[in-house]
């Protein structure tokens, strides 16, 4: 998940701008202790405790165990979840929520992985592709490892033959090998895998297998097995949770190389697997191939007068997974006639961080629904964020946070010489501490909290 990172954000004008008011990677990574007021009259680190932020959500569960205290460093929360299957620290209750469903899923995962119907099927099909096959159920990502060096050529004389998925990988292999066309501009969306990091023989497998959440092509149906898998269990195939990506690249290359497909893998499934949790990701996200995805995330910012680099550059940048491509896209085509749609495209290349693209989109998400259920907004500005206008100049500053506490960087924020003499409502998904409600009252300021973005 989204994990606290380390090192300084690069300096540049717009970076420093963003990164000092709304995009600090959480400080509470470093603090030792919380301190709610400081001599300056700033609230700056304060601990809450996590049944109060999550009330719905069991604090121990059979896989999972949830800390009591959540650090808050004035924007971003920190949970801590300790699982069987490792650490994550999610920054906000809707993240942490996905996060224990994909360790349920995780868990699901090692159990179809291990169920007599998905071993026993898949080693029967395997069986008539030769005695190296069968290793896909025990090793699955290692075995596909060594497709192109130890059967990849095989398949060269099967070309015509009636495929499986191991067939199919080795014709493409073959294709690629007899072709001396060089790869077009979508070979550098994200995902794909650079020349160097090709293997001569099994480039399409390692491709593949370097994909994970981030996949760039579908691989002669394997990503449509991965997706389909995604779907099953409800969670993100383009999820950044290297465990959950790495279990699913295992379970969708095994069903997809013995030809079981979904149904199989769905039959796997124990009887007693329960997700509780309700997703927020919307059909797309499993239904769309990533190529698909990729034509209308760019038909749909050229509509919207993006110039065509910009896209290009949206569509290679590294902290927007295919998912946060797809909402980023979505939200902005929901706030039909607004003006300066392409700046926030300009605004969101600036990003250096995943927490900061995710930002960036679930901002226009609540701007989006603004626009749906307030008040139709006419134009966006960014002011190192995305703001809305509406109504004769009334203006909507949407903030995807949980628990805002009166800082610096608000004082400062909300005292620009801009704002002053206007209509201005933060559109707040969670809720404010008493004293920033009360420091944003006196400068006129009016809250709407609790807002969902959906």
């Amino acid at each position: 998940m989204l994990n606290c990172r380390e090192g300084k954000v690069h300096s540049s004008l717009i970076i420093t701008a963003v990164v000092t008011l709304f995009f600090v990677e959480p400080m509470s990574c470093l603090a030792k202790s919380a301190q709610l007021v400081a001599d300056s009259g700033y609230e700056e680190q304060t601990v809450l405790q996590s049944t109060e932020l999550v009330k719905e959500v069991a604090l121990t569960g059979d896989l999972y165990r949830i800390d009591p205290q959540v650090q808050a460093d004035g924007f971003l929360l920190k949970f801590t979840i300790r699982s069987d299957f490792g650490t994550f620290y999610p920054e906000s209750p809707e993240l942490l929520k996905m996060t224990l469903v994909e360790i349920a899923a995780i868990d699901q995962l090692e159990k179809i992985s291990k169920s007599e119907i998905f071993v026993e099927g898949l080693s029967e099909t395997a069986t008539e592709l030769g005695k190296e096959i069968v290793t896909v159920v025990t090793e699955p990502v290692e075995t596909v490892k060594g497709i192109g060096s130890g059967i990849g050529r095989f398949f060269q004389r099967t070309y015509r033959t009636t495929k499986t998925g191991m067939q199919r990988i080795g014709d493409k292999l073959f294709e690629e090998e007899e072709s001396s066309a060089q790869p077009s501009s979508s070979a550098k969306i994200p995902g794909a895998v650079s020349e160097e990091k090709k293997d001569k023989e099994g480039n399409v497998v390692t491709a593949g297998l370097s994909m994970a959440g981030n996949t760039a092509i579908n691989i002669l149906g394997y990503d449509d097995h991965r997706r389909h898998l995604a779907k099953q269990l409800q969670v993100d195939p383009y999820t950044t949770n290297k465990v959950l990506a790495d279990k699913l690249d295992g379970v969708a290359w095994a069903a997809f190389a013995g030809g079981l497909g979904v149904r199989a893998v769905k039959m796997a499934l124990p009887a007693t697997m329960v997700i509780s949790a309700t997703t927020t990701l919307s059909g797309w996200v499993w239904d769309m191939p990533p190529g698909d995805l990729k034509v209308y995330n760019e038909d749909r910012l050229l509509a919207m007068g993006v110039d065509q680099e910009q896209i290009d550059l949206f569509l290679r940048n590294r902290w927007y997974t295919r998912t946060l491509q797809g909402r980023l896209v979505r939200g902005l085509d929901r706030i039909i006639g607004a003006e300066n749609r392409p700046d926030v495209l300009d605004f969101a290349l600036t990003v250096q961080s995943e927490t900061q693209a995710r930002f960036i989109v679930e901002t226009v998400e609540l701007l989006a629904l603004h626009h749906e259920q307030i008040a139709p907004l006419s134009k966006l500005e960014v002011h190192t964020t995305v703001i809305g206008y509406y109504e004769e100049g009334a203006m909507v500053v949407p903030a995807p946070l949980d628990y805002v506490l009166w800082t610096k960087r608000l004082d400062t924020f909300t005292s620009r010489d801009e704002f002053k003499n206007k209509n201005r409502l933060i559109y707040l998904r969670g809720e404010l501490s008493a004293m920033a409600k009360k420091k944003l009252a006196k400068k006129g300021w009016r809250v709407k909290g609790n807002v969902t973005k959906h």
